[in-house]
């Protein structure tokens, strides 16, 4: 597993990934790993028109706004 951060771009109005010195573009479906408290939850990235979340694995209900 690798660690990095997401970011919001204004600009381009698009999440990214930063992993080290690199940049990946984030996509609606993309399967990312979440740290809540040291503990690492299997989430889908999704958008609502302009509202992007994450859906997390064995959560039907939860969603939580990025």
């Amino acid at each position: 597993m690798r660690t990095g951060i997401i970011i919001f771009d204004v600009g381009e109005q698009d999440w990214r990934i930063w992993i080290g010195q690199e940049e990946y573009e984030a996509y609606i479906g993309m399967n990312v790993e979440i740290r809540i408290q040291n503990r690492y939850y299997k989430t889908i990235f999704q958008q609502d028109y302009n509202d992007w979340f994450v859906t997390m694995e064995d959560e039907c209900h939860s969603h939580y706004k990025v």
